[in-house]
């Protein structure tokens, strides 16, 4: 499948849409991240039901939420779609994209921005062949650092190719890979298996997979890599990089888990395969002591990487020198 790129943002020009296609977000949470949009010189459309609730589960119906995601898609002046914030909900938007819609997204592509439960909206744009996003939502914006703020707008506008030592970069295992890139919340990962919206089913190999995580149980984590492991396409994946897995314990099963760490999971689940792993430990959730390898700097504003999916890349592991190159730009 040809790859699709969207058009580069343009400050002064693009206009950026937002929706709420998951969780319920608060208003003064999405002024402060219009402020940031309108700050760097873009102009901004509002999804119509992004501040609606449906209890404490989702803004807006199904129904609503999904009109939200189409009425941008269709606009032909909407250069981007950033989202409001993650939560659970996004998987009831998978189900009611048919073929017209799929046909629309890769006719006029925009740039598609989100993460956490956003990786599913994510992963219908890779599977699609359509270049988008793994980058913080919008009601999270202000709370990252400026360097990670600069970075996002600066891969958005066609100006950044390369992730250098700059960023928290941890060895695991040694190698070299040269593949496209795929970067998911795991969970959002695993939603898309087997449905017509499989990113690892549709992306040309060597895949270099990019996780991160927040909030779930050892045990689920366990029967995720698992299936990870089991698909049909797994042998595409040719790089693994491991990102902030956040609040990851484990209550059902405390005698197994309280001894087991989040590296040894991995490690273990990973051990015999030949292929490049390594942490990016600025990449995900907000960092916590509990998080994976718990070797995220002290900071006052955390670094928040974005990482663009479905380019071309080329990835390095060694215990000297980590580093992830962009072999072409994500945007046009």
């Amino acid at each position: 499948m040809e790859l699709v790129k969207p058009p580069k943002l343009v400050p002064g020009k693009s206009i950026i849409g937002v929706i709420a296609p998951s969780g319920i977000v608060e208003k003064t949470w999405v002024k402060q991240g219009l402020k940031i949009l309108i700050h760097r010189g873009y102009s901004v459309k509002l999804g119509s039901h992004i501040l609606r609730r449906v209890e404490d589960w989702s803004a807006g119906t199904e129904k609503q939420r999904f009109q939200d995601f189409l009425r941008m898609i269709y606009d032909r002046e909407i250069s981007a779609i950033f989202c409001a914030i993650g939560g659970f909900a996004a998987t009831e938007i998978l189900p009611l994209i048919g073929q017209k819609e799929a046909e629309q997204i890769r006719k006029n592509p925009k740039i598609m921005i989100g993460y956490s439960d956003i990786s599913v909206l994510l992963n219908i744009f890779a599977s699609l062949g359509v270049v988008c996003f793994h980058g913080p939502n919008l009601a999270g914006l202000p709370g990252w650092s400026q360097q990670s703020q600069e970075f996002l707008f600066s891969l958005l506008e066609g100006k950044i190719n390369e992730i250098g030592p700059e960023w928290s970069w941890v060895f695991l295992k040694e190698g070299k890979v040269t593949g496209r890139l795929l970067v998911s919340n795991l969970d959002g990962l695993v939603a898309t298996f087997g449905t017509k919206f499989d990113p690892l089913e549709t992306l040309n190999p060597p895949i270099i997979l990019a996780l991160e995580e927040v909030k779930e149980a050892k045990s689920r984590l366990v029967r995720w890599l698992d299936s990870l492991k089991a698909h049909r396409s797994f042998t595409k994946i040719g790089g693994i990089i491991l990102g902030r897995f956040v609040e990851i314990v484990e209550k059902d099963y405390p005698r197994w888990g309280k001894g087991l760490e989040i590296e040894k999971i991995f490690l273990g689940k990973f051990a015999n395969l030949k292929l490049p792993i390594a942490v990016l430990a600025d990449l995900g959730h907000a960092p916590s002591k509990k998080g994976i390898f718990r070797l995220i700097p002290s900071r006052k504003k955390p670094h928040f990487l974005t990482l663009p999916i479905g380019i071309k890349a080329e990835f390095q592991a060694s215990s000297g020198d980590c580093h992830l190159s962009f072999l072409e730009k994500a945007v046009r």
